[in-house]
């Protein structure tokens, strides 16, 4: 597998591992194209954020100036073709069956001790600890998940 590939799933991935208890949480729903969604997405992001810093930067000192604002409207034409992409995507991901379930709120006792396990993984060695460590992120996950989840009879 490229390197590329693998930063892009692993950045994916521990962003992922960090929004979903918060998705749970504050907005009761679970993504399960959230992966695919942002490894599609992953390549337009720093490109238009970078754009699109610049773009008010150089806005804010056209503005200060007292110029026309020419060059930060240039940067924001450049824009709308990758954007207008991007939308494009997240549309045709977010119109597929089933792309936001419907949860309950987890409980926050869960979501905690999901944080405590991902904050504290990094610290342990490569080892069978690691092993008995992700064997306890998993499990945490699992509790979490199933604390959002309403089970109807």
């Amino acid at each position: 597998c490229p390197e590329w590939i693998r930063a892009i799933f692993s950045a994916t991935l521990a962003a992922q591992a960090c929004v979903l208890p918060l998705q749970l949480y504050y907005f009761r729903e679970l993504s399960p194209y959230c992966l695919p969604a942002n490894i599609l997405v992953l390549p337009l992001v720093p490109p238009l954020s970078i754009v699109g810093y610049a773009g008010s930067l150089i806005y804010a000192a056209e503005s200060w100036l007292g110029m026309n604002n020419l060059i930060s409207t240039e940067l924001d034409k450049l824009c709308t073709l990758p954007l207008e992409l991007l939308r494009a995507e997240v549309s045709g991901i977010s119109s597929c069956p089933f792309a936001q379930i419907n949860t309950g709120q987890a409980d926050l006792a869960a979501v905690l001790v999901y944080f405590l396990v991902l904050v504290l993984f990094p610290l342990m060695t490569k080892s069978a600890k690691t092993r008995l460590w992700l064997l306890i992120y998993a499990l945490a996950l699992l509790i979490m998940i199933g604390s959002a989840i309403q089970w109807q009879p």
